[in-house]
């Protein structure tokens, strides 16, 4: 028998866990925070190097879900480069939001798929929660006007950004809940505390519709929980949780345009007045001019290629303020189509996981709930890029990444 051209040390399998859990925490808990750009590329690169690592020393194959829907929307992303404005800064745009979120997004499937690491992920996002809400309530307060709130450190913004508090509450919910049924009482109501001073940030934040996005996420895992069992306490549970996130909703509008104006009054300035209304209007006009073509990969493409639209307003009104309208200034119609083929792709892989074993169906229920939140969120806005973006596949790789393992754990006999 020939000698193997590479000894492997017996401890070598432990220091790789420990190099991923030391990339992992760095790379998410520097991910959403201004000007770590250095910091977050070498966490990247070491998550790479240690998966390149595991996968040799495990003889296994990278786990990459997805990867026709992937290689569709890259194609055509990499085809919008012929008719881009400004063809180097969608490169650069093609090159953060595919290929990285491509390579974290099986990075995470990998692990997830080899090691049981999604409880301690959990606690892992649990703990970097709690110093980013921290560090925002000691810089901040419910007192605070809007200007003010703008103007703190930069290093207190993520603990009150609400599209990462959006995207991370689903799995520490999970974990609480799982604590909970397993007796550890005081751990899970560590995390429901979390989760308070989590909606207090989004509070803080004066964002409107996160706590729309809450409510479609919280909806969506009611639903199906309930569709698994019915009981009459559990629908009281979700009911009353839809009920405190919609009077979170009347409060955080009638503070955001002030004490002279109802609720009522409030909704109506808003759903009626709101520019997105136009702005929408002329980005689907000019879609439709071009229906198979655009600007180019990535959000400067829409200020880049119609400055004249409200040319007063271009500080916010720079992009569609919707990740869908945007695939279709960026890409035309077949950018949004491919977009919306590879979330489609993610809905199916957690739905075909609902009616299997009770250990895969929570997990698939916390899956369906991000997509359902960070979908939502992204409806009167774009956040679906960059950080967000990257964050969000690294969430849901790890889900798919766990559900798989322990699909393959339940296939073999016994």
């Amino acid at each position: 028998m020939s000698e193997p051209l590479l000894s492997v040390p017996s401890g070598f399998s432990k220091m790789l866990d420990w190099l991923f859990w030391g990339g992992l925490a760095v790379y998410v808990f520097v991910l959403p925070i201004p000007h770590t750009i250095a910091l977050r590329n070498i966490a990247f690169l070491l998550l790479l190097a240690v998966t390149i690592a595991l996968i040799l020393h495990d003889r296994c194959r990278p786990e990459f879900p997805f990867l026709p829907a992937w290689s569709a929307y890259a194609a055509v992303a990499l085809i919008s480069l012929t008719y881009a404005v400004v063809p180097a800064e969608s490169l650069n745009e093609i090159q953060t939001e595919i290929l990285y979120c491509a390579l974290i997004f099986s990075v995470a499937t990998t692990w997830a798929g080899r090691r049981p690491i999604f409880h301690a992920f959990c606690l892992l996002l649990a703990a970097i929660n709690v110093i980013m809400v921290s560090v925002t309530f000691w810089h901040a307060s419910f007192g605070d006007s809007m200007d003010r709130i703008m103007r703190i450190p930069s290093l207190a913004m993520p603990g009150k950004n609400s599209n990462l508090l959006v995207s991370i509450m689903p799995l520490i919910a999970l974990a609480c809940w799982r604590f909970w049924m397993e007796g550890k009482r005081a751990l899970a109501s560590l995390l429901i505390i979390l989760l308070a001073a989590d909606i207090g940030a989004m509070t803080i934040s004066y964002n409107r519709q996160a706590f729309i996005a809450l409510g479609a996420g919280i909806a969506c895992a009611g639903l199906l929980v309930l569709r698994s069992r019915f009981t009459w306490r559990r629908l009281m549970v979700f009911l009353v949780g839809l009920s405190l996130v919609a009077g979170l909703l009347g409060f955080q509008l009638a503070r955001r345009l002030g004490p002279q104006e109802s609720v009522a009054q409030a909704s109506e300035t808003v759903f009626s007045q709101d520019v997105r209304w136009e702005l929408w209007r002329f980005s689907l006009e000019k879609i439709s001019e071009q229906p198979w073509t655009g600007a180019g990969f990535g959000r400067p493409a829409f200020r880049q290629a119609y400055p004249e639209f409200m040319p007063e307003s271009r500080d916010l009104l720079w992009h569609a303020h919707n990740m869908v309208i945007n695939k279709g200034i960026q890409m035309g119609i077949p950018g949004i189509v491919t977009f919306l083929i590879l979330w489609f792709m993610l809905v199916r892989e957690f739905v075909r996981h609902l009616d299997a074993s009770p250990v895969r169906h929570p997990l698939a229920v916390t899956g369906l709930s991000l997509l359902a939140a960070v979908f939502v969120k992204n409806m009167t806005d774009d956040f679906f890029v960059r950080d967000m973006a990257l964050l969000f596949w690294l969430l849901v790789g790890i889900l798919i990444g766990s559900l798989r393992r322990y699909e393959n754990s339940e296939r073999q006999p016994s």
